[in-house]
């Protein structure tokens, strides 16, 4: 994701997790809250090393959040597929048909 300045990294099938500056957050996506804990809601990072633009990005990638990271699951529905979420759905895709 191109407008946040530090990454987070997975293991495959693992958690992302991110440096010590960076958090995600799941929001529910009508109330803008933070979603319950261990329940799926739209993710929001806060950056700090964003300092010179913005702080946080909400985004349409759905996930949850879990201790020192957090489980990707998805794009909302009715979003655009793009950057991760492309190879995400392809490897589903291909999971669904026995080659995952």
């Amino acid at each position: 994701m191109t407008e946040l300045s530090s990454q987070y990294y997975a293991p495959a099938g693992g958690l992302f997790r991110g440096p010590a500056w960076i958090r995600a957050v799941a929001v529910d996506p009508l109330t803008g809250r933070r979603a319950a804990k261990g329940r799926r809601g739209v993710l929001r990072h806060f950056d700090l090393a964003n300092r010179g633009s913005v702080l946080a990005v909400q985004t349409e990638d759905l996930g949850r959040e879990r201790a020192g990271g957090f489980e990707f699951a998805g794009r909302a529905k009715g979003a655009e597929l793009r950057g991760c979420s492309l190879s995400y759905e392809e490897f589903l895709k291909g999971a669904a048909r026995g080659r995952g």
